[in-house]
């Protein structure tokens, strides 16, 4: 187990060594939008139970909960119908959202990645260039214009 976490970890600084300041900066603020997006993921799934328990009949099981109380008190919840429609447009509202960050977040990555691939072959390219003579007699073609 140990060998799995040094290696994931060597991935990481090795990853972490091609990318520049901006890169990982980027990179920080992608980590954080996908943490957000697992949190609103999770507080989709966590509004659409009690979505499920009024319909099928169990109100009273969810109300039970000193927390769910305090929130339905603060915001005048007081029957069955007016909670149901807070939870439907809740859920909406978090489905809406997620789905946007989760275009976004795509947009981003694909973008993000189009300009790795283009700036490290510019620069391995530019490092071939400027290689003297002996470097490309010494080397295989094959192996160089593999990673050309």
């Amino acid at each position: 187990m140990s060998n799995q976490k040094t290696s994931i970890f060597s991935i990481n600084k090795i990853i972490f060594f091609f990318l520049n300041k901006t890169e990982k900066k980027k990179f920080a603020v992608f980590t954080i939008f996908s943490l957000l997006s697992l949190l609103l993921e999770a507080l989709g799934i966590g509004i659409f139970l009690p979505i499920l328990a009024i319909l099928n009949g169990g109100e009273d099981q969810f109300i039970n909960y000193p927390t769910f109380n305090k929130i339905l008190n603060y915001l005048n919840l007081d029957n069955q119908q007016k909670i149901f429609i807070f939870l439907i447009l809740s859920f909406t509202i978090v489905f809406v959202l997620k789905n946007i960050l989760l275009v976004f977040i795509n947009f981003w990555q694909i973008r993000f990645g189009n300009e790795l691939r283009l700036r490290l072959s510019n620069e391995f390219f530019e490092n071939y260039l400027n290689q003297n003579t002996s470097f490309f007699t010494q080397r295989d073609k094959a192996v160089i214009s593999r990673y050309v």
